[in-house]
């Protein structure tokens, strides 16, 4: 893999005040007990194992069914990511009408393996405030090059990406 472009496309964590790798909504931060069951049964660091899944994750469909309609959309669309359900996690970030919703729907396409749909919608959601420090389109053409044999560093980007996201959605959400 071509090591001098990597550091380039990581995406920093700009929503959270863990370090990448760490589980993110851990209780106190935002509400996040709710999802403790998901990311014990699930932890990040094992998440989204691979950078185009063949199938989703059973252990983690159940824990996000009953978690969906208690969350926006937004905070469901990454979760059905998160257990890679990529069919659910498309239905929902394609109905949503922001950059939040196209930013997912990006995520989603480049993790089925549909690179260019991939960079239509990351060029709809081109300043969105997780991308901070972060080159998407470079992470996808790495993706695009390296995703048959998963490289760990690929994979701690994508998953450090999740969690950039998925901590801004939280600190968006209304108690």
């Amino acid at each position: 893999m071509d090591e001098r472009n990597l550091s380039t496309c990581a995406p920093t964590v700009a929503y959270s005040p863990k370090a990448p790798g760490e589980r993110p909504a851990s209780p106190g931060n935002n509400g996040g007990m709710r999802f403790d069951e998901l990311f014990q049964t699930i932890p990040l660091e094992i998440a989204m194992p691979e950078l185009c899944p063949s199938e989703p994750n059973h252990k983690g469909i159940g824990i996000v069914s009953r978690l969906q309609n208690d969350i926006s959309p937004e905070l469901a669309a990454g979760l059905w990511l998160y257990v890679d359900d990529l069919h659910r996690s498309h239905e929902i970030s394609q109905s949503l009408d922001n950059a939040t919703g196209a930013y997912w729907h990006a995520i989603m396409h480049r993790r089925e393996g549909d690179f260019w749909n991939s960079g239509y919608w990351l060029r709809r959601c081109e300043n969105h405030p997780a991308m901070h420090g972060y080159e998407p389109n470079e992470f996808l053409q790495q993706v695009e090059k390296h995703h048959k044999s998963n490289p760990h560093e690929l994979l701690q980007m994508q998953r450090r990406e999740w969690q950039s996201l998925f901590d801004w959605c939280l600190s968006q959400e209304k108690y």
